[in-house]
């Protein structure tokens, strides 16, 4: 009886690893050859050039996430201006964030806009908090951030079905590959 309960244990252990290694296992496949860089999930593919490399801290003024039940290569796209330039407005302006205020306009026309592909699953979480604290809307947020990306110049940007490729939709900006984010100061 012992043995039967050790054995039924061990195989619910080993159950337990294999669910685990499949459930993190990444949503982006990525290939990476000289300059170009090959992105892949289920049902997309993307061939791009690595255009150069984006580090820098951004204050996050807008975004939304995809929709899409399904992860896919874009995780959505965010709204940011450079920290320098930010503090530069809020220096000039006060809270530039508020619609009425004179250097709102200099502001907006400063926004750069980035649609994000996440290198690993932890950045995709990331960058899903980053924008949903910012849609919460019961308060003016506007997350500071470091982020360290690639700018990707698109050769290639399908949806793969049943072996059939179709073009994705196309975005308002540049797609960045998402290496690296770290929240260092929520508002």
């Amino acid at each position: 009886m012992k043995k039967y309960i050790m054995k039924n244990v061990a195989l619910c252990f080993v159950f337990f690893l294999i669910g685990c290694s499949v459930g993190m296992s990444p949503v982006v496949e990525i290939r990476e050859e000289g300059n170009r860089i090959t992105l892949r999930t289920k049902h997309e593919l993307m061939i791009a050039e690595k255009e150069g490399v984006y580090k820098d801290d951004v204050v996050i003024v807008g975004g939304g996430i995809n929709p899409q039940p399904e992860p896919g290569l874009e995780v959505g796209g965010i709204a940011f201006l450079p920290f320098a330039k930010f503090k530069q407005l809020t220096a000039q302006y006060g809270d530039i964030r508020k619609c009425l205020n004179s250097g709102s306009q200099e502001a907006k026309a400063a926004v750069k806009n980035m649609n994000c592909i996440a290198a690993t699953d932890e950045i995709r979480n990331k960058i899903k908090k980053v924008v949903n604290a910012i849609q919460d809307g019961s308060r003016i947020r506007s997350p500071l951030i470091q982020i360290d990306a690639v700018r990707l110049g698109v050769i290639k940007n399908v949806i793969v079905l049943e072996g059939q490729e179709f073009p994705a939709g196309a975005s308002i900006g540049s797609y960045y590959l998402i290496r690296d984010l770290k929240v260092l100061k929520w508002d």
